[in-house]
């Protein structure tokens, strides 16, 4: 037991995750319409994808997903810039 403690992990400790992803679950897919995960390649490169390219989540027919996986950083950006470009109908503004 001491060995395998000094060489293995423990799934229970380990650290959570420094990598946020915001949007995960609420971003949806341009083509198929499903949740997009968050996921990190390329030396720590954060992404979007669709988790149903990958061949354990087919759509059906048992086709995959062709949505490529979008950046995180500027897919967030845009979204946080939403409310200054979007406009208040006046009816709404009464509203406030």
């Amino acid at each position: 037991q001491q060995v395998r403690r000094s060489v293995g992990t423990n799934a229970r400790r380990r650290e959570v995750s420094l990598r946020i992803y915001p949007l995960s679950g609420v971003l949806r897919c341009g083509r198929c319409g499903g949740p997009m995960r968050g996921t990190s390649a390329n030396k720590g490169v954060r992404y979007y994808q669709c988790p149903r390219r990958a061949a354990k989540h087919p759509l059906p027919g048992g086709r995959s997903c062709d949505q490529p996986r979008v950046q995180a950083d500027p897919t967030e950006e845009k979204v946080e810039d939403l409310p200054r470009v979007l406009a208040v109908p006046p009816a709404m503004r009464a509203w406030s």
